[in-house]
């Protein structure tokens, strides 16, 4: 629901009470409505109609060109691409026990995962292995992760790569402080509101870390219907320069 209320630019206080305040409308309530809004027989009269609509306009289906799509080509490019060996990316374990661990109150909430190559079953095994259990939450995946989020005190986005990191956004709407790893996708919205970017490291990781926990970073607190107006002009004239060209 936060999602779509921040595409559609709703207030999230509306979107998250909607049901309460349906849950307060009473057969009462409703009766009222009707008597002062519809006719004054009590009723309305809905009429279906059947047959073809004449008014209906069609447009002409456009001559395709049809195009040769060479799927048994490949570029010189292509073909480097698919025979470099890339080297598999490994997961940046924090030492919440050398780091973190000093400070014996600190929890850390991990949501969301997946199970390739047994990452997972690696991670579990690395907060066994150092007795951490009291400290470290594994939420591998829930239909609703903000009441948790909004439970925090800080927010991390440890990602490798992101197209945008749409839980920024989310992490900052909940009132929370938050940082992210310095990659391409948060990049740009971090430094635009004055977010607080870390070394995708170990090393980076413990830094920011360290600061939420001393409260050296505080919330963003976007204007996200300023940003929304800004985005939707951006694109506009995208279009406007893609008809025109």
């Amino acid at each position: 629901k936060m999602e779509a209320a921040f595409i559609n630019r709703l207030d999230w206080e509306d979107v998250a009470t909607e049901l309460d305040r349906a849950a307060d409308v009473t057969k009462e309530d409703v009766v009222a409505w009707a008597n002062k809004n519809m006719s004054d027989k009590g009723y309305c009269v809905v009429y279906k109609r059947q047959g073809e609509d004449k008014s209906q306009k069609k447009i002409d289906k456009p001559t395709i060109t049809p195009i040769s799509a060479n799927r048994d080509v490949q570029s010189d490019y292509l073909v480097a691409v698919q025979q470099s060996e890339v080297a598999p990316i490994a997961p940046i374990f924090v030492n919440f026990e050398r780091d973190m661990g000093r400070t014996t109150s600190a929890m850390l909430f991990i949501i969301g995962g997946n199970v390739y190559q047994g990452y997972y079953q690696k991670l579990i095994a690395h907060i066994q292995a150092r007795g951490l259990q009291q400290n470290v939450v594994l939420i591998l995946r829930v239909s609703n992760p903000f009441p948790f989020v909004k439970a925090c005190d800080g927010f991390v986005l440890s990602s490798f790569y992101e197209g945008f990191g749409l839980v920024l956004a989310e992490a900052d709407i909940l009132g929370l402080p938050v940082i992210s790893t310095d990659i391409v996708g948060p990049r740009l919205f971090m430094q635009a509101y004055g977010g607080t970017l870390v070394e995708n490291s170990e090393a980076g990781l413990y830094q920011g870390m360290t600061r939420l926990l001393k409260g050296e970073i505080r919330p963003m607190h976007v204007d996200y219907a300023a940003y929304n107006r800004e985005n939707r002009r951006a694109f506009e004239e995208l279009l406007a320069a893609a008809a025109t060209a």
